[in-house]
C-alpha cells in the first residue's frame, strides 16, 4: 500500500522487490514493499510437458514442450523450460514392416505395412515411421548366369 498516511487509506501498487528467477509472490507488501514470496513454482508437468508462465503471481500452467526435432519422441518432462528429454524413434524394423506410435514416452512398435502394391510385386526395405514400404516388381523372367552356363527361370 503506497500513500498511506494521516486520514489518506492510499492505493495498492505492485511490490517492486526482484523476484528469484522462477519464484512467485505467496502475500501482500502490507503497508511496506516487502511482498513474500514462494522460492519455485511446481514442476511436475508430465512427458513432453513443461511449466510456462511461472511469474509474479502466476504458477504457470504445464504447456507441450516444441523442442524435439521430427522422427523423436520426448522422454521426459521440461521442468519450468521448453527443453524436454528426447530420444530418437527407432526404426530397426524388418523388411515388410514399418514403426507405429513413435511419440511421447513411447518410441513405439514394428506392425506389417499394409501400403497397396502390385500383385507381382514384393516388399525391399522397412517403411521407417511411415506405412510407405518399397518394393520391387517381378519381372516374368529372371536369367542368373554362372561362369559355366545360364538358367532362365519363368514366374507365373
Amino acid at each position: 500500500r503506497k500513500g498511506c498516511q494521516g486520514v489518506s487509506a492510499g492505493s495498492c501498487v505492485s511490490c517492486s522487490k526482484r523476484l528469484p528467477p522462477n519464484a512467485v509472490y505467496s502475500a501482500s507488501g502490507g503497508l511496506i514493499n516487502n511482498c513474500s514470496f514462494v522460492a519455485t513454482c511446481p514442476k511436475s508437468c508430465g512427458i513432453g510437458r513443461y511449466r510456462a508462465g511461472c511469474d509474479g503471481n502466476n504458477k504457470g500452467r504445464c504447456t507441450p514442450c516444441t523442442n524435439k526435432p521430427s522422427k523423436h519422441y520426448y522422454t521426459g518432462s521440461g521442468g519450468l523450460k521448453n527443453s524436454c528429454p528426447y530420444a530418437a524413434c527407432k526404426i530397426n524394423c524388418e523388411i515388410g514392416e514399418y514403426r507405429y506410435g513413435c511419440n511421447d514416452g513411447y518410441d513405439g512398435i514394428c506392425i506389417p505395412c499394409t501400403n497397396s502394391i502390385p500383385s507381382n510385386a514384393v516388399y525391399a526395405d522397412t517403411g521407417g515411421l511411415a506405412n510407405q514400404c518399397p518394393f520391387v516388381t517381378i519381372t516374368s523372367t529372371v536369367t542368373i548366369s554362372t561362369s559355366t552356363s545360364d538358367v532362365t527361370f519363368k514366374c507365373n
